[in-house]
């Protein structure tokens, strides 16, 4: 089972391996009211991601808090955009960097509004030199 940590309750362990070693990943989700933009994208990514990490979860209970969540915060909003971000993390505990075996993960939800729309005439775009990550295991993952 996931522990959930929301931003506006105290809670989250000192020792979050997350916090700690940066063991974990995360997620920005743009919503509008209560509906999520690509949820079913966001829920594929963080499944997935997690299992390549071997951080434990179940699809469905993510699915269920990620959605409870998201009715939570839209009042916030009056129904107009804002960001919800997820963070997962592999839990609390364990010294060094190889985590204990059994350890239960941390969800953490925050909320901000979300920013401006970009300006209709467009951005400059151009490509950068510097590679995302050298580590395979990375490639790929939104980590901490």
């Amino acid at each position: 089972m996931v522990q959930v940590y929301r931003a506006d309750q105290e809670g989250l362990p000192a020792n979050d391996r997350g916090l700690a070693y940066g063991d974990g990943l995360f997620e920005t989700i743009l919503a509008e009211g209560p509906r999520a933009a690509l949820l079913p994208w966001h829920l594929e990514r963080l499944n997935r991601d997690a299992g390549r990490l071997g951080i434990p979860i179940v699809r469905g209970e993510i699915e269920t808090l990620l959605t409870q969540a998201l009715a939570d915060f839209a009042g916030h909003y009056g129904g107009g955009r804002w960001i919800l971000k997820v963070t997962l993390t592999r839990g609390a505990g364990g010294r060094g960097y190889r985590p204990d075996k059994h350890m239960e993960p941390n969800l953490l939800l925050v909320h901000a509004p979300a920013p401006p729309r970009p300006p209709v005439a467009g951005v400059t775009v151009d490509f950068s030199p510097v590679p995302l990550t050298v580590n395979p295991m990375l490639s790929g993952i939104k980590s901490l």
